[in-house]
């Protein structure tokens, strides 16, 4: 009976600090076990309420901008806590140094805990706190902190080049924006469609909430006819990483023109008086069209082979897309 008061009052000069219960300590550290000390230090880390923590949770912040917490380093034994030193794990978290390492009983050293945000979504670390304190020469808490994702958005859905002549280009843009709440990365842009080409220098690219970024695409058909494609936007965006914009265009000769020449038996080259568009020339002799000749770009002119010149007299009809006048 009396030894059962004894460990009874004993037990309620320990656990005067609501802390005891919180953290668990009495199932995992064992501070009634055979260690015998003449007097011990109690590490008890609290908040601004006075209350012991094993975890401190920055919440979701909607920037990179720092954010600081202040824990107090309390010392509830009966001797100097003496504090070894301190380590934190974890992308984005940092801890100030103590003014100093000892702390008398019943005295506190404020310690400052900072979350930057390095990248969206979840961060976890943890700070570790070594000390003399016996039964607890580990601290550890636990940290966490989250940084808001952004939202992706366009002005556009669709880009529509209309009419453009082959060999000439046409750019149009599409502006990105971030309705927030925290930042995205462009990570790339492209199109999946050579004849429209999208710029992908400076990314990736990080856009704060409310800000925008501008994106071209290029329309520079090789080719007469019609092209459709898609533009695809990449970002960090949780809920919707791609983002795709249909492009479409329609590539046209600018102009056409005819030439008529007449052989002499003799002349096999007859040079253009427009700069023609390779691969449009078409040659007719006497009506029917022509073989055994071909367009040399260089000269602007069509060549006939060896021993196929157009006879005396012969007409000859040059019809082809003349090279377009860009913008």
């Amino acid at each position: 009976m009396m030894w059962g008061l004894i460990l009874s009052c004993f037990f309620c000069n320990r656990v005067q600090d609501d802390g005891w219960g919180e953290t668990g300590w009495w199932g995992e550290t064992g501070r009634w076990d055979d260690t015998e000390v003449d007097c011990a230090p109690w590490i008890s880390v609290r908040d601004g309420d006075d209350k012991a923590v094993d975890t401190l949770d920055f919440g979701t912040v909607a920037n990179a901008d720092p954010v600081t917490l202040e824990l107090l380093v309390t010392n509830k034994g009966e001797c100097d806590l003496v504090i070894d030193g301190m380590s934190v794990d974890g992308e984005g978290f940092t801890a100030s140094t103590l003014d100093s390492p000892i702390i008398e009983p019943d005295a506190a050293e404020a310690l400052l805990v900072t979350f930057v945000a390095e990248s969206a979504g979840q961060s976890v670390g943890s700070l570790t706190i070594l000390s003399n304190d016996p039964f607890d020469t580990e601290y550890i808490i636990d940290l966490t902190g989250a940084l808001a994702n952004g939202t992706m958005t366009s002005d556009v859905s669709a880009l529509d080049f209309g009419e453009v002549a082959v060999g000439c280009e046409v750019e149009l843009g599409a502006t990105i924006g971030n309705t927030g709440p925290g930042p995205i990365e462009i990570i790339e842009v492209s199109s999946d469609v050579t004849d429209f080409e999208v710029g992908s220098d400076g990314l990736p690219k990080s856009i704060e909430a409310d800000q925008d970024l501008s994106v071209l695409v290029r329309y520079a058909p090789e080719a007469e006819g019609e092209h459709a494609g898609t533009v695809t936007i990449l970002s960090s965006d949780a809920s919707e990483p791609e983002l795709a914009i249909a492009v479409t265009g329609t590539a046209v000769y600018s102009d056409w023109n005819t030439e008529d020449f007449t052989g002499n038996g003799s002349n096999r080259v007859f040079i253009l008086d427009s700069v023609a568009v390779d691969g449009t020339v078409e040659v007719r002799v006497s009506g029917v069209l022509a073989a055994g000749w071909n367009f040399d770009s260089s000269a602007n002119a069509v060549v006939f082979d060896d021993g196929n010149a157009p006879a005396e007299g012969a007409a000859i009809s040059a019809t082809y897309a003349t090279q377009p006048v860009c913008d």
